[in-house]
């Protein structure tokens, strides 16, 4: 039975590495909160067990070692998994997984920034390209109640996409996985050997089997299956944004 929540959930947009038997490919975090969040996994846990969790940013390589143990096993939102509690004694620690969930409660202010955000949004359907740009402009316009906060360039294959990172600079790619010439998870390497370590990269795709690990596999940071509602495209990117700007104040 499920232990009554003390604290609200929301989308994870953290990365989770856990030790445990089994290579547990296909497992991801779904949610979290401040007390713990959800894995989806097939793998089997005991209540109680131990856990060492190591969560990052992200866009962000460094990671935050937080002990857990499993509280239940079972099902939620349709997905079979477990939820984890953190055990969260350490101050510093307590601290700074709270920064990190708060960035993904919180939306992001523009003021925070401080400079406009140029997006890089590569899909070779033009017309979704078309709909996500002005989707996500017209959105930041009504929440920040600030013109052209989001800079969109738009790319319909991987090498435009290519040309485009090497000489602009771009404070997030987010990207199809099915592309020719340059399929999206080869363009995902490629980000990561030639242009950045640390860019946020989003990848999506219809949810075909294997699709969600190659993705992180390769270096992307989030994974979003299609049809994706552009309100939950749009939350996803201030949340990373907000969440890289965590990082780089905790490193200054």
């Amino acid at each position: 039975m499920f232990e009554k929540r003390r604290h609200d959930r929301a989308p994870a947009i953290i990365k989770v590495n856990y030790e445990s038997a089994g290579s547990l490919k296909s497992d991801y975090a779904i949610n979290i909160s401040k007390g713990g969040l959800f894995i989806a996994t097939d793998q089997p846990f005991e209540l109680g067990q131990a856990l060492e969790l190591h969560l990052s940013s992200v866009g962000v390589r460094r990671s935050i070692p937080v002990p857990a143990e499993v509280r239940w096993v079972g099902e939620q939102d349709g997905e079979q998994g477990i939820g984890i509690r953190f055990l969260l004694e350490d101050p510093i620690t307590r601290a700074r997984v709270e920064t990190m969930v708060n960035a993904v409660f919180d939306p992001l202010p523009p003021a925070a920034m401080g400079e406009r955000v140029n997006l890089l949004l590569v899909d070779p359907n033009r017309h979704a390209c078309r709909l996500f740009r002005e989707g996500i402009g017209s959105m930041a316009k009504r929440i920040f109640e600030v013109d052209d906060y989001f800079v969109i360039i738009e790319c319909n294959e991987g090498l435009s996409a290519l040309n485009h990172l090497r000489i602009s600079k771009f404070s997030m790619v987010v990207l199809e996985l099915q592309m020719p010439e340059v399929e999206g998870v080869e363009l995902i390497r490629k980000i990561r050997t030639e242009i950045s370590q640390t860019l946020p990269v989003v990848a999506m795709s219809k949810p075909t089997p294997g699709a969600r690990y190659e993705a992180m596999a390769s270096g992307a940071d989030m994974f979003l299956p299609k049809p994706i509602q552009l309100r939950a495209l749009f939350n996803t990117v201030c949340m990373m944004l907000k969440l890289q700007l965590n990082d780089r104040e905790g490193a200054a």
